[in-house]
């Protein structure tokens, strides 16, 4: 790496992002990608529709932080997801086979049960700084779900994270 400031600078951004994704228990590493070439707004609709869909047959509450992500002009996405139910259900009880094969409609998806969650986030962050894509748009979904799954720094930024 090189000692530039822009190059530190985008190098303590990545870092950050990375610890920030960190402190949260994902359980599976979900790549979503699109037969045809789609807009933002279209790949975003799609997503919310194939996440509502994991919501409505598994019977849990899905968290989830992802990333569209644009490589020579076409987006696809990358997503962090975690589950929750009051019955101690979470995605890791989850079928990653079945969800990967709803996604069939729209695309192909790569659906990954998280064993290394550093190497899950370290991912995401790369996309995220631009080190693996050309550009990319974060956003969380069921942010009280994060918020209480968070797990606390005491680094003075709990409740700062832009969670509401």
């Amino acid at each position: 790496m090189n000692d530039y400031p822009s190059h530190i600078l985008q190098n303590q951004e990545y870092v950050q992002w990375r610890g920030y994704l960190l402190r949260f228990p994902w359980e599976w590493m979900v790549t979503l990608t699109f037969k045809d070439e789609v807009k933002f707004f279209t790949a975003q609709h799609c997503f919310k529709r194939w996440r509502l869909w994991l919501i409505r047959e598994e019977k849990l509450r899905i968290a989830a932080y992802m990333l569209s992500s644009y490589k020579k002009g076409r987006i696809h996405l990358h997503a962090l997801l975690f589950g929750r139910n009051r019955f101690d259900k979470t995605l890791s009880d989850c079928s990653p086979r079945q969800w990967k094969d709803a996604w069939l409609h729209f695309g192909f998806a790569r659906i990954t049960p998280i064993t290394d969650r550093y190497k899950a986030c370290d991912y995401l962050a790369l996309h995220f700084l631009g080190f693996k894509s050309d550009y990319a748009e974060g956003d969380f979904y069921d942010n009280r779900l994060l918020k209480k799954e968070m797990w606390a720094q005491r680094d003075g930024l709990d409740g700062y994270d832009g969670l509401r």
